[in-house]
């Protein structure tokens, strides 16, 4: 017998081996142009990895521990069974593609699906929302660098006041109304990645129903949706991801890849060091 291709195959006369019927584990339906006296061979290892490239990484939970995954085995079971379902579907489908979904996540979320947080002191809400970057000097911001002015002449309505907060910062933003319309604070960040603003609601809703036909939902006219359903709030990430392309960046797993992905996720390098332990510590795990 062959041991090193997929399959290998043999002719044999099954009367002279009786124990093999003893070892079919099949049933004659459904095997019709399969000859019975030629027996099929596989090399379990190879076969093991063929099955790998047909199916796709199986994410586990002990790869969502590794990037700081936070919950209970019930809760990251639910989280790997939607990953494993939406991965190939949303072309997240190698090694290098995985690990940087994996590690960006974990450093943005650790894989709880959470809303965005909009409860912040009036200096908080100033040095986040109020003052541009680089600005922020010695516990107050220049004057010159000052924005979204009511932020500092009515403090008191938007400080510790989520609602009116979101409403005003996410004002005729991303597709969202006025502050009036109320359409920032309802279009919050939610999700693993926080997926923010109406259009990219409305974005989530074509791209689910083209691919769940069997599934429709209007994530615009139920937003929570992606807060309260694990199913919705793993999607929202993957299609976050599919939408800024982040499969092109996802080719490598040197420094400067990490640093790409990294700056496409946050506009910046905050967490660099820990995303890329992160992403060294799952791609261990995968390649093993």
């Amino acid at each position: 017998m062959r041991s090193t291709g997929i399959p290998c195959r043999e002719e044999v006369d099954s009367e002279l081996v009786p124990h093999i019927q003893n070892l079919q584990w099949w049933d004659d339906a459904g095997l019709e142009g399969i000859d019975p006296k030629k027996l099929w061979f596989f090399h379990p290892v190879r076969f093991l990895e063929h099955l790998r490239r047909i199916v796709g990484l199986r994410v586990t939970i002990e790869m969502l521990r590794a990037v700081g995954a936070r919950g209970d085995d019930k809760y990251l079971n639910g989280i790997a069974l939607h990953i494993n379902r939406l991965a190939h579907m949303y072309g997240v489908n190698d090694k290098h593609r995985m690990c940087h979904f994996l590690s960006q996540i974990g450093h943005e979320s650790r894989f709880r699906i959470v809303e965005e947080n909009l409860n912040y002191s009036e200096t908080n809400m100033k040095k986040v929302f109020g003052c541009s970057s680089g600005g922020w000097v010695n516990g107050n911001c220049l004057p010159e660098k000052r924005r979204r002015l009511k932020l500092w002449n009515s403090p008191s309505m938007y400080a510790n006041n989520p609602e009116n907060l979101g409403n005003y910062v996410y004002a005729n933003r991303l597709g969202n109304g006025s502050e009036a319309s109320g359409e920032g604070y309802k279009y919050r960040g939610r999700g693993l990645i926080q997926l923010t603003g109406k259009s990219n609601y409305r974005m989530y809703t074509e791209v689910h129903n083209r691919k769940n036909p069997n599934d429709q939902q209007d994530f615009v006219a139920f937003p929570d949706l992606v807060l309260s359903s694990t199913e919705y709030g793993v999607e929202s990430a993957f299609v976050w991801w599919d939408m800024n392309k982040m499969n092109q960046s996802c080719t490598g797993s040197s420094d400067e890849d990490i640093r790409r992905v990294t700056k496409r996720v946050n506009g910046g390098y905050n967490g660099l060091e820990d995303r890329m332990h992160l992403f060294r510590t799952v791609l261990k795990i995968i390649e093993r």
